[in-house]
């Protein structure tokens, strides 16, 4: 179950993106925070997977914030929530390697973009895993033995998911 962040000042947005995502089977919002210094303070102490945030908030907005993240930790999806289209924005957000930019107000259409981003984090991370398992020092000698061997069921079996 993947762990997200929900990062907003206005009440009422949070409390429609909970019902919107209540019953999720892949992931599940853990807290929420009215601005990024309660974000960051929050992140501190607790893991999580993906941070939703606006981008336009007292305190610390949603930019800083992310800046704050990609500082302490790479492995957090970002996603910006925004009612604004701005390209000058969209441009931090590249650069950031923010996963999503989504516009308010939010519909349903949020709640399949946050289903497919969960679904990209979850082959991403089993690709991960396969890939340290796959450089493992036995399992590496494994298949150097197997290639010296000739032997192609032997490889294709190391090399299964």
């Amino acid at each position: 179950m993947y762990q997200v962040l929900l990062v907003d000042d206005e009440p009422i947005l949070q409390l429609g993106i909970r019902r919107m995502l209540e019953g999720a089977a892949d992931y599940q919002i853990c807290a929420s925070a009215r601005n990024g210094e309660e974000a960051l303070q929050y992140l501190q102490a607790h893991p999580v997977d993906i941070v939703m945030t606006d981008l336009k908030m007292p305190v610390m907005d949603g930019v800083t914030l992310c800046r704050e993240i990609r500082k302490r930790n790479s492995d957090v999806e970002i996603v910006f929530l925004s009612a604004y289209e701005d390209f000058s924005t969209a441009q931090l957000a590249l650069k950031y390697g923010v996963r999503d930019y989504i516009l308010k107000p939010l519909t349903r259409d949020t709640f399949c973009a946050i289903s497919e981003l969960v679904r990209s984090l979850a082959l991403a991370r089993q690709s991960h895993s396969r890939i340290q398992s796959l450089t493992q020092p036995e399992t590496v000698a494994q298949i150097r033995a197997a290639l010296q061997r000739r032997d192609g069921d032997a490889i294709e079996r190391l090399l299964e998911p």
